[in-house]
């Protein structure tokens, strides 16, 4: 009996460490989930890329019909254009998701992180944690302030595209697309100057991701 008793405080030090072993995976988890969130936003934007140099292949292709001798492509054209444009929201919409998704998986991640700060004996250690967990809250914000920059471009091209579209559906033909060649050339240029900053959104988010959880070699 005086063995057992004897072993009483040395079980309930092991219970301790046990506990607090088994806390880390668990937050080591969460932080990958977390990291793992920023990422899909940026792997949701890549999807916009291809769908970008296609759409703005597909408006010079309708756009010089006439000087190519190509007037009896423009119903396949114009199909492939539309197929375009529905590629194109779908996949923002899909990427607008995933930052939303970002931002409480964040959220949620800082808000344990606080928590768990609050356990750190250490003064120092407390500190540095501080100063880590302030730098990720920034970091996001800029990454989400980035985005909505990135959404703010997107709803006037989202606009101009589907317009395009409707024009050309009661216009399609040689003269039509003559008479709106100036709208061509403003849409051609809008489509090409949003690609580098849908790029730019993407590296934002993907470096956002790495500085949390290095990437697996």
């Amino acid at each position: 009996m005086r063995s057992f008793r004897a072993s009483l405080p040395l079980l309930a030090c092991l219970t301790l460490t046990i506990g607090l072993v088994a806390c880390q995976p668990a937050a080591l988890q969460r932080t990958t989930d977390t990291s793992r969130s920023m990422a899909d936003v940026g792997d949701a934007l890549k999807r916009l890329v291809p769908t970008l140099a296609e759409t703005s292949t597909t408006i010079e292709q309708i756009a010089t019909v006439e000087s190519r001798n190509a007037t009896a492509d423009l119903p396949n054209l114009y199909r492939q254009f539309s197929r375009e444009v529905d590629q194109f929201q779908t996949a923002f919409a899909r990427a607008e998701s995933a930052a939303q998704g970002a931002d409480k998986s964040a959220t949620d991640y800082l808000d344990e992180r606080r928590k768990a700060n609050m356990e750190i004996a250490d003064p120092s250690l407390r500190s540095i944690d501080e100063t880590q967990i302030e730098s990720i809250h920034r970091r996001l914000q800029d990454a989400l302030a980035t985005f909505e920059s990135l959404k703010g471009e997107f709803t006037p091209l989202a606009s101009s595209l589907t317009s395009l579209r409707t024009y050309l559906a009661n216009n399609l033909n040689a003269a039509g697309v003559k008479s709106a060649a100036g709208q061509f050339s403003t849409i051609g240029d809008q489509v090409r100057g949003f690609q580098p900053k849908v790029n730019e959104c993407i590296e934002t988010f993907q470096q956002l991701a790495t500085s949390m959880v290095p990437p697996k070699k």
